[in-house]
């Protein structure tokens, strides 16, 4: 896929190395990046001259151009990171990171410098609300040409389609439902034929620890792309797959905290609306799509003890902390409106999930295990009231699962939370048992640690690409909703089934696997 192919190739002697022979990828050769053909609009005035001196060094270009955007000549969250610390610097301003990344063209990040002079903060941090708000109206005229009450999980044998890669969580259904013998699987894959798509897949599993990875010979392989219409499929294969899917499993997403809303849009807000026209397509079939409680906005709890639970709206997005849970948010929008037009879809919000109840096998990419290295890299954590709800991986998909093939399921909502919850705090004890040290500050002196060790280590991108995720000051939500899972847990009860959230013990073997697979550094002695 075009994700997987580099933006520049340059060939190197010899690896710049460390005295252990690690690779030192802060020292490798920066590309020179040829200019698109076309006039160049020179910078303008005091701040763009400025401006662009960091621009160029950061990037390796000679020139710049008033219109270029940073990622478009080979930047990347990590680079645009050091140039937002660079402003910093150069300027003696407090420039918010996130500014950099919600519009990172070259004359509209000076704009901002510009504003944070003059003291206007909210010019510089502007959103792009307006597509937001027009874009939870895209899928407003899908709805099943009449009435329709099907069961939302087929009896007998049947055909499942999954739509693709995604996190840990998305891999880890997939994998769960080539274990059904009475179930024939056809995944979305994301390579440009069946074998470039298996072995991406084969590659993916690999990565993450799974065994068996003979259970891919069982599935069967559809290349396609999720952020295109028809999901990158012909005419012909779009009908067939309608007319061969009995019911659908939207897991696929792109996962970015550092790139935009209209960058993500296509995969995550448009491939949810192809879903969600594949479900009406020829004839009416149920889609279950795992869903995420970080599009619950708590800037808007304005006093402790209120609950968020399946029947409360998705109101406001302005408290999210990155575009991508932006796109989540309209995502889960597009899914709400179309429960409400009749459409048989069950939106199955998870909380975060830590690794295997026995193994402890997680993935070291996901935001709670990068937030982890963060701790025991910096040796400090912040103090926090935000709570921290985890459960086991493979529970979280056995529950999601039974609620799916409940016979007495209806269209709706459910929340997959355990009983009982840790504090981000719990984390940081848990690191302290495996020999790391750990030491709690203020919010913003933690910041300051915290945003120098990444200006210290730049080719470490799990924890500098926390960064445009971090509030400037360390600071967080003065209140938080409690997520309520009552009446999915009433439910689950009804099918032998009692979800309790993770404990310190689940953390450790968590935390233990990681370490054991390189996942953080050791402790210091």
């Amino acid at each position: 896929p075009p994700s997987h192919v580099p933006d520049h190739v340059i060939t190197v002697r010899a690896w710049p190395r460390s005295a252990s022979q690690k690779i030192l990828k802060h020292k490798l050769p920066i590309p020179v990046v040829e200019r698109r053909r076309g006039p160049v609009a020179a910078p303008r005035g005091a701040t763009e001259r400025q401006l662009a001196g960091l621009w160029c060094k950061i990037l390796g270009t000679t020139e710049v151009s008033r219109d270029d955007e940073f990622f478009e000549l080979g930047g990347n969250s990590l680079l645009l990171t050091q140039l937002a610390f660079s402003i910093g610097k150069s300027f003696a301003i407090k420039f918010p990171l996130k500014s950099a990344f919600a519009a990172p063209v070259f004359a509209e990040i000076a704009r901002k410098i510009d504003a944070v002079i003059a003291g206007d903060g909210e010019a510089a941090d502007g959103q792009s609300a307006a597509r937001i708000a027009e874009d939870v109206t895209l899928a407003d005229a899908i709805a099943p040409p009449q009435p329709v009450a099907l069961p939302l999980w087929p009896t007998g044998p049947a055909t499942v389609f999954h739509s693709g890669p995604g996190g840990m969580l998305a891999h880890w259904i997939l994998r769960r439902l080539v274990q059904e013998p009475a179930l024939s699987v056809i995944y979305l894959g994301a390579g440009e034929d069946v074998a470039a798509s298996r072995r991406s897949l084969v590659e993916a599993w690999a990565a993450l620890g799974f065994g068996r990875l003979d259970l891919i010979d069982r599935i069967e392989i559809l290349p396609g792309a999720l952020d295109q219409p028809r999901l990158g499929l012909s005419e012909r294969a779009w009908d067939d797959l309608a007319d061969r899917a009995d019911v659908l499993v939207h897991a696929g997403i792109r996962i970015s905290m550092a790139e935009r809303y209209s960058q993500l849009r296509a995969a995550n807000v448009l491939g949810t609306r192809e879903m969600l026209r594949l479900a009406v397509h020829r004839r009416v079939k149920p889609l279950h799509v795992p869903g995420s409680f970080g599009v619950v906005d708590h800037s808007q709890a304005d006093r402790d003890g209120l609950t968020f639970d399946e029947r409360r709206a998705l109101t406001s997005f302005a408290g999210l902390e990155s575009d991508y849970r932006k796109s989540r948010w309209v995502s889960e929008r597009l899914l709400l409106a179309a429960i409400a037009r009749g459409l048989p879809v069950v939106l199955h919000r998870i909380t975060p999930l830590c690794g295997d109840s026995a193994t402890g096998l997680a993935d070291p990419g996901e935001i709670a295990w990068r937030v982890a290295r963060a701790i025991a890299v910096t040796g400090c954590f912040p103090e926090s009231r935000r709570p921290l709800d985890l459960l086991p991986v493979d529970l979280g998909v056995e529950a999601m699962l039974a609620l799916a093939r409940d016979p007495a399921a209806k269209p709706g909502v459910n929340h997959i939370v355990g009983e009982g919850s840790l504090v981000w705090s719990d984390l940081a004890l848990a690191l302290r048992s495996l020999g790391y040290v750990t030491e709690q500050l203020p919010p913003d002196a933690w910041y300051q640690r915290f945003r120098a060790w990444v200006e210290d280590h730049p080719d470490d991108g799990r924890v500098g690409g926390l960064m445009p995720l971090v509030n400037e000051g360390g600071g967080d939500h003065r209140h938080y909703y409690q997520i309520d899972g009552a009446e999915t847990r009433g439910r689950l009860a009804i099918l032998g089934i009692t979800l309790k959230s993770a404990d310190r013990a689940d953390l450790e073997r968590t935390l233990g696997f990681l370490l054991r697979v390189g996942g953080f550094p050791k402790p210091k002695a």
